[in-house]
C-alpha cells in the first residue's frame, strides 16, 4: 500500500516572510506522519497531532476532538481541557469563541 505525503501548505511562489501561521490545530489520524506543515515562516504556538511538530512553541498532544455531531460545532471541538485551557476554545460558550 503506498501513501502519498500531502503537504497543507503549498507556497507557488515561495514563503513570504510577513505570513503567520499561529493558533492552529494541525490533525492526522494516520500515526507518525512526518512534516506535512511544509511552512517554517511564521509558525508559533500551533497544536501537532500526528504531525511532526515545527515552528516556536508547538505542542504536540491530543486534542481528543468530538469527531461527531454537526460540522463544525461540536464536530470539531476539543475535549481535551489542557488544549480548551490553552483559549483556542472557550468552553459552555457559542462555537468557535477565541481566546479566554
Amino acid at each position: 500500500m503506498q501513501v502519498l505525503k500531502r503537504d497543507f501548505f503549498y507556497f507557488e511562489k515561495g514563503e513570504s516572510p510577513t505570513q503567520e501561521i499561529r493558533n492552529n490545530i494541525f490533525y492526522n489520524s494516520v500515526k507518525n506522519a512526518g512534516d506535512l506543515l511544509n511552512a517554517k515562516v511564521g509558525v508559533k504556538n500551533n497544536l501537532f497531532h500526528n504531525i511532526q511538530p515545527v515552528g516556536a512553541s508547538p505542542l504536540s498532544i491530543d486534542p481528543q476532538l468530538t469527531r461527531s455531531g454537526n460540522q463544525p460545532a461540536p464536530y470539531y471541538l476539543p475535549k481535551n481541557k489542557r488544549v480548551a485551557d490553552l483559549g483556542a476554545v472557550k468552553i459552555n460558550t457559542p462555537p468557535w469563541t477565541v481566546g479566554k
